[in-house]
């Protein structure tokens, strides 16, 4: 009998390993050895030949030792993960109805993550953090994803990389490898398509929240970037195919409409005009860089029909009938402003808030702002004798400033549309703040010089400080003259205003391209600064020691060599030496460091290229919804000009508001004479 048991456990059809421990056990067995010697023997192997019954599809063996063995967590877990690795459904049931049976021993079967800090499971085939349902995850099985998970498995999502708490703190100290090995595999369990389909009410929402959590911890953890990297693009490349299966207008319109509550709520304060769909699941994956999927053929499509709207013919015209739109709008823009100051409503007012229109009325705008800047410059160079003194005067030097009060009032109200949050992550607003403080620093510095003449020469005329703030000629000005301050953030504001015209660039397929280069290679050059500093400046302390001047090396970088600065004749040790440093910073800095930096530039733009197509439509896309927004309609500086219409909104907003006010008087007047009625029939017994 105790025969035919052992048998009954090993000896299973076609077991290779069975026959050969067999050869082992049969001396025992005749020698009628202790039975609980043989079942030790047995129990060494016992598991191992669930895992080999199971990966050779032997049901009959499995049920026997399913029925015949007792088997512990540890064992049920390595089994489930074979029968999963396997794909073998039918035996992952098996294995659930055998958990199921185990529940009244107090058996954990929802979650076998904590078995990766065990000791027992160190010589386990997978991976540390490996459980059943994640590994079915990993492996798109939706099958057995779906069998887990109404059985109530769960995939416990990571703790943060900064967290403290116990289990972490074990973790970690257990074994840090496996700890990190354990958040890795989870990751890959979470970001499969069949855990965000199966388990998430709204699985492409769900794809955008990963996606940006793992491009985050890319960052945080660099020693596992490149896993983190490829994770954030199955995310990526699974939304897209969410959005591929639309198959009518009407169930695009209802996917990128509408995305959760709490984000529903905040993108709802960002209002766009009259007509235009909220688009709020596009804006938030905008807000998540999800490039792949805002470059989408459907979203783009959805875009550009917006972007024209009632003008049908503009997405197919030519770039010639283009051009002469453009330039007629940019002829007759305090005609149209006129238009929609009056009658915002009208015909024409309506043609004006369609967003390519309201597109080229700012660009005209700012051209116009350029062509003011250009001929102040201009004028400034003609007159060059007056507006190098105290007599230049300061409406004939400032008339731009008509266009920087609309464009404060402008960047104004973008933050009070966007918040102030939002405002500041976009860098193109940063630079619009910098140059707006620049140009109101330099003219309130040409107003100060004009206050303190008028003030000084009114008390005292003929003195020093009135004939300087009145009289005084540009060669006798002081380092700190206002008016030479002034000037000077005038010249680097105008500049700025030129390079804030790539803004615009996205608009074409081409020039858009370029700009996000020329963006990579700035970003590129402020990396390589960093190193150049450090380098220029261990030579610079150097070569002072010697020559005591260093402005030489600074030329020497754009190929200006003056060997006058390293001649010391009488000084021959000190002069070689000089000359070898100077040699060796030449070589370094001329030859190693600007070739460097023309490879990371060739880089950067080779990435670009490599993509265009996708960078260029991403940028495409945020500049469209910029002008999708309501209001903001009426370009700088005319927007500083108040409108009926903006009228009518105070107006309205206050009787609301008052309205309000005396809803909420008689609310609490009624109240009052309520409990005041209630004391009265409680003293006077009033029934």
């Amino acid at each position: 009998m105790e025969n035919l048991t052992v048998r009954r456990f090993l000896l299973a059809d076609g077991f290779e390993f069975v026959i050969r421990y067999e050869k082992v056990l049969e001396p025992a067995l005749k020698k009628k050895m202790e039975f609980y010697v043989l079942l030790m023997f047995v129990f060494i192997y016992v598991m191992e030949a669930l895992n080999l019954s199971i990966r050779l599809g032997n049901e009959d063996a499995m049920d026997a030792l399913l029925q015949g063995v007792k088997f512990d967590f540890r064992q049920i877990h390595e089994a489930l993960l074979v029968a999963v690795d396997t794909n073998q459904p039918i035996v992952v049931k098996r294995l659930l109805d055998r958990l199921d049976q185990e529940k009244g021993n107090k058996m954990d079967v929802r979650s076998f993550s904590q078995a990766i800090f065990d000791r027992s499971v160190d010589n386990s085939q997978f991976a540390p953090g490996v459980t059943p349902l994640t590994l079915a995850c990993q492996k798109d099985l939706y099958d057995i994803v779906t069998m887990l998970t109404q059985k109530g498995h769960v995939i416990p999502w990571p703790h943060k990389i900064s967290c403290a708490c116990l289990e972490c703190s074990n973790g970690r100290q257990y074994d840090l490898l496996k700890f990190s090995l354990s958040r890795i595999n989870t990751y890959r369990g979470i970001a499969s398509r069949a855990y965000l389909s199966i388990t998430s009410d709204d699985a492409m929402l769900s794809a955008f929240s990963l996606s940006k959590e793992l491009r985050k911890l890319s960052q945080k953890e660099p020693e596992f970037k490149p896993q983190y990297l490829s994770l954030e693009q199955i995310c990526q490349e699974f939304a897209v195919e969410l959005l591929g299966m639309c198959r009518n207008q009407s169930e695009v319109s209802t996917i990128l409409n509408s995305c959760g509550n709490e984000t529903q709520d905040s993108l709802d304060e960002q209002a766009f005009e009259e007509g235009i769909p909220s688009l709020s699941r596009l804006r938030l994956a905008v807000n998540y860089n999800q490039k792949q999927f805002v470059a989408h053929p459907i979203c783009q499509q959805v875009l550009s029909s917006i972007w024209c709207g009632k003008l049908e013919g503009w997405r197919g015209s030519r770039t010639a009938w283009k051009l002469f739109v453009s330039v007629g709008i940019f002829l007759t823009m305090p005609l149209l402003c006129l238009v929609y100051w009056i009658a915002p409503k009208s015909k024409l007012g309506k043609l004006v808030r369609i967003p390519v229109i309201k597109f080229l009325l700012h660009s005209a705008s700012y051209l116009w702002f350029l062509i003011t800047l250009l001929g102040e410059s201009i004028t400034m160079e003609l007159y060059r004798d007056t507006f190098a003194s105290r007599q230049q005067n300061l409406l004939h030097s400032s008339f731009h400033m008509v266009w920087v009060v609309g464009f404060f009032w402008y960047e104004c109200k973008e933050v009070w549309i966007e918040g102030l949050r939002s405002y500041f992550l976009d860098w193109w607003n940063c630079l619009d703040v910098m140059v707006l403080s620049m140009y109101l620093a330099s003219f309130a510095l040409r107003v100060l010089i004009l206050l303190k003449g008028f003030f000084l020469c009114h008390d005292h005329d003929g003195t020093e400080e009135c004939v300087y703030f009145t009289q005084t000629s540009r060669d006798n000005w002081h380092q700190e003259d206002p008016q030479l301050i002034a000037e000077v953030l005038f010249a680097v504001t105008s500049m700025l205003s030129f390079t804030r015209l790539a803004y615009i660039l996205p608009a074409h397929e081409s020039l858009g391209t370029l700009q996000i280069s020329i963006g990579k290679m700035i970003d590129d050059m402020m990396r390589f600064m960093f190193i150049l500093m450090i380098i220029g400046t261990a030579f610079l302390c150097g070569i002072y020691s010697i020559f005591e001047t260093f402005r030489f090396l600074f030329w020497t970088m754009f190929g200006v060599v003056n060997q006058d600065y390293v001649d010391m004749p009488e000084f021959v040790f000190a002069e070689f030496v000089g000359r070898i440093l100077y040699g060796i910073f030449t070589l370094v800095i001329v030859i190693v460091l600007l070739n460097m930096l023309i490879a990371m530039i060739t880089n950067s733009f080779q990435k670009i290229e490599d993509d265009a197509d996708v960078e260029w439509k991403f940028a495409r896309s945020k500049l469209y919804l910029s002008y999708f927004r309501e209001g903001l309609t009426m370009p700088v500086p005319f927007n500083i000009i108040p409108s009926p219409k903006a009228i009518f909104y105070i107006l309205r907003e206050f009787e609301e508001t008052k309205r309000k006010g005396n809803d909420s008087f008689s609310k609490h007047l009624i109240c009052f004479c309520r409990e005041d009625i209630s004391y009265m029939e409680k003293v006077f017994s009033v029934p």
